[in-house]
């Protein structure tokens, strides 16, 4: 961004009775700070401020911003000093990226001016690194912002503001990318589930879930949504897990992130019996209503070298009443049954229930 200034002075030639005009065309100083603001892309808040020295008099400051992302629109100046008059901006119609302002003071002024603008161009997004350590439940999570420049213009020790953490002193010049650091949190309480579903299909799933909050080793900040790594520490050697998006995640909320499939622990449903009970029929004799009772049974197979958190999701349709289970169940709404069960290392197990499903139509 270039910026001039332009003097106009009127002196008054009384002996000649006539009037001179001197204008003096000057480069304002360099910018003694700038602050880029990110937290609310696409567009990104640019603060610049610069020293100021004003002759009593009109001065007219020019804006230049040819081979950037600027948004006209957007320009906002200010001068510290309140005695300073402040006209504009004006955008010339035969010099579309400049912008003018009319400067007025009435004395010498030594002050600062500060300029504000949207500019496209700049943008970042963060990236995560999950450590999950041995026992699962703990993990290490580390976060970085990814800073791109392609706004056309340079900024030399800005102070970058992401909306989450302490602003950080970064360089960004055009064409560069960053890597900035916002988030190191050594010890996360997470939960890794296996989740059984039959519904979805045959496949156990791996499920993650976060909470960004202080009792789990977070919730110092935002976590916006995001690219994660996932790593399983193995004797000291980082193995990849997988890479999933972490959504975005609010001091005090819980994220929930399927992870991929869990090769190690086999799930099988197996059907062990069905019969037809309490068969009413109507005046015709034709079947009407009827009872139905079904026994179930998961046959679960692990051969993790770790104990694993199994869920089990069923679901049983229209009106029905368990009559036994070999392990607690909770019911999350009229159609849906968990059994959360631990399953140790290199184990099989089988969990079992039956039900009756009520009021049957043919």
């Amino acid at each position: 961004m270039r910026w001039g200034t332009i003097l106009i002075a009127w002196l008054a030639c009384v002996a000649a009775k006539t009037d001179v005009q001197s204008i003096r065309v000057a480069t304002a100083p360099e910018r003694t700070g700038v602050t880029l603001l990110l937290g609310a892309p696409p567009a990104a808040l640019v603060q610049e401020t610069r020293p100021l020295a004003l002759p009593p008099g009109t001065t007219t400051l020019v804006l230049s911003w040819q081979g950037t992302k600027l948004a006209a629109d957007s320009l906002r100046l200010t001068v510290a000093d309140e005695s300073v008059g402040v006209t504009g901006p004006r955008l010339p119609a035969d010099r579309p990226q400049e912008a003018e302002w009319t400067l007025t003071a009435a004395q010498v002024v030594e002050t600062q001016l500060t300029v504000r603008y949207l500019t496209g161009g700049l943008t970042w997004e963060p990236e995560y690194t999950l450590v999950l350590g041995g026992a699962e439940q703990k993990a290490s999570l580390g976060a970085m912002a990814v800073l791109r420049n392609d706004s056309g213009e340079d900024f030399e020790d800005a102070q970058v503001d992401l909306g989450l953490a302490s602003p950080v002193s970064a360089n960004l010049e055009q064409g560069a990318v960053l890597r900035l650091p916002f988030l190191s949190a050594p010890e996360v309480a997470c939960e890794l589930t296996h989740v059984f579903d039959a519904a979805a299909g045959p496949d156990t799933a791996v499920q993650l879930r976060l909470r960004n909050v202080a009792e789990a080793g977070l919730g110092s900040v935002l976590l916006p949504s995001g690219k994660m790594r996932l790593y399983e520490d193995r004797a000291g050697r980082r193995l990849l897990v997988g890479e999933v998006r972490l959504p975005s995640t609010p001091v005090g909320a819980k994220a929930e992130l399927v992870l991929g499939t869990a090769r190690e622990v086999s799930v099988e449903r197996r059907v062990l019996r069905v019969a037809d009970q309490d068969v009413r029929k109507d005046v015709h004799g034709r079947l009407a209503l009827y009872d139905r009772e079904e026994e179930i049974a998961f046959v679960v197979e692990s051969a993790k070298n770790d104990d694993v958190l199994l869920k089990i999701v069923e679901t049983i349709d229209g009106e029905w009443t368990m009559l036994s289970n070999s392990h607690e169940f909770e019911r999350k709404d009229a159609s849906h049954l968990e059994f959360l069960v631990p399953v140790a290392a290199h184990s099989e197990l089988t969990v079992k229930y039956k039900v009756r499903r009520l009021n049957l139509l043919p």
